[in-house]
């Protein structure tokens, strides 16, 4: 994900990885296509393991950092 983060030039920083959760914080203006396009990411990287079943992910935009 990192990788994708600097080549395709997101304004993201990944917070938190655990197992299968990746924990990211992004500007509320590009959070929905963030969202969309981490989604894929995590897809696509499950499908290059998980080779039989369809993957799913639950991906939800949260305004943990309220000021």
């Amino acid at each position: 994900m990192q990788d994708v983060i600097e080549k395709e030039n997101w304004d993201v920083r990944i917070l938190l990885s655990v197992y299968d959760e990746i924990q990211t914080e992004t500007h509320r203006s590009i959070a929905e296509k963030w969202r969309i396009r981490q989604s894929q990411i995590m897809i696509d990287a499950a499908k290059t393991i998980i080779k039989t079943i369809p993957v799913e992910v639950d991906c939800k935009i949260s305004e943990y950092w309220q000021k």
